[in-house]
């Protein structure tokens, strides 16, 4: 099956890592791929890297969602390739590629997040979460051309090798915006200070809160104990040197980090956010806290960094978990056999 996997968006992010791993389970699942890009996309290297001579890779700009030339020259990229169906990763590439693909080719346009009015009236549509699909559907999509697809990893290409630390180190990362729950993060490990626990931390990653979380750092007193490193660009060094992990956010779709640090075997300390709460299962896998409460954060750290028995249990069962569901030849399966349904009702 030839595929067109269509993304604009030009940053690194959950949709942008979530389209490259699509690009790796189309091709590994033996489809012919053609990558539609932004041409100032970041994530062209990533794909080249990942995918290699597997992959096409066609560049193509927009001004927008209602940018008619655009449309005009997507339909002549189509008509050239004519693909037996296209999935699109966000707004901007579900409106256009619905415009330019008319009822010649069938568009699936993947639910990354709860903004979904745009995914209604598609040939099919792929949630990350089942309460997403539950969504969709009541927002006027048919059960039947609804599939459940979430995220996922690829577990092959991860190889944990851990030392431990002394004292042990907490990380965590992600964008510096309000809903990851940082500043929550740096509350409980103050907590964790006042019950005179030794820890160190590392918050990874960069964005529009970063000034307001290092002043926060310094009110707490936390500067000696508190790294941020900036944004992390090797996870897998990221993953090795750190003993415990734990997600605060406050609001999270899915959480392609939590299958990170799954997959690399880390004890983890979670909330019960949306995704989250879909991929973890309390006290089997991981420590989930109610996302506000932040003296639960505090002690289910705490509990992991006082009981390395039970923190290697969980994380254990965590990878386990990761491989039997989260893994991208697992995942493909499913992409696989939901294009197959979308593509059949069509003939």
């Amino acid at each position: 099956m030839h595929v067109v996997n269509v993304m604009f968006g030009r940053g690194l992010g959950g949709i942008e890592q979530a389209f490259v791993d699509y690009c790796l389970a189309l091709t590994k699942t033996g489809n012919k791929v053609t990558a539609l890009l932004h041409p100032k996309a970041a994530i062209e290297k990533i794909l080249t890297e990942k995918c290699g001579n597997n992959l096409q890779i066609i560049k193509t700009g927009n001004l927008g969602q209602w940018d008619f030339f655009a449309v005009l020259k997507l339909k002549k990229i189509l008509k050239k390739l004519h693909p037996d169906a296209i999935i699109t990763h966000g707004n901007r590439a579900t409106v256009l590629l619905k415009k330019a693909a008319g009822s010649k080719f069938p568009v699936i346009g993947v639910a990354h997040n709860y903004s979904i009015k745009k995914l209604t009236g598609l040939a099919g549509v792929f949630t990350i979460t089942k309460q997403l699909r539950d969504l969709v559907i009541k927002a006027g999509q048919p059960a039947e051309k609804t599939f459940h697809i979430p995220n996922m990893i690829d577990c092959s290409a991860i190889s944990p090798n851990h030392a431990a630390n002394t004292p042990p180190i907490i990380g965590t990362m992600g964008r510096f915006v309000k809903k990851k729950g940082f500043d929550n993060f740096l509350f409980a490990l103050k907590e964790l200070n006042n019950r005179n626990v030794n820890f160190r931390a590392v918050i990874g990653g960069g964005g529009e809160e970063e000034k307001k979380l290092k002043e926060l750092r310094e009110q707490l007193q936390l500067n000696d104990l508190v790294e941020f490193p900036g944004w992390v660009a090797d996870k897998n060094n990221f993953f090795c040197n750190i003993d415990i992990f734990c997600l605060p956010s406050l609001h999270e779709p899915f959480g392609i980090v939590l299958l990170e640090a799954f997959c690399y075997g880390v004890p983890t300390v979670t909330t019960d956010s949306e995704g989250p709460s879909e991929i973890a299962t309390n006290n089997v896998d991981a420590l989930v806290a109610e996302k506000t409460d932040i003296a639960a954060m505090a002690g289910a750290l705490e509990e992991l960094l006082k009981n390395p028995e039970k923190a290697r249990m969980l994380a254990e069962n965590a990878r386990n978990n990761v491989k039997e569901k989260y893994d991208i030849k697992i995942v493909g399966g499913l992409i696989a056999q939901a294009l197959d349904k979308i593509t059949s009702q069509r003939i």
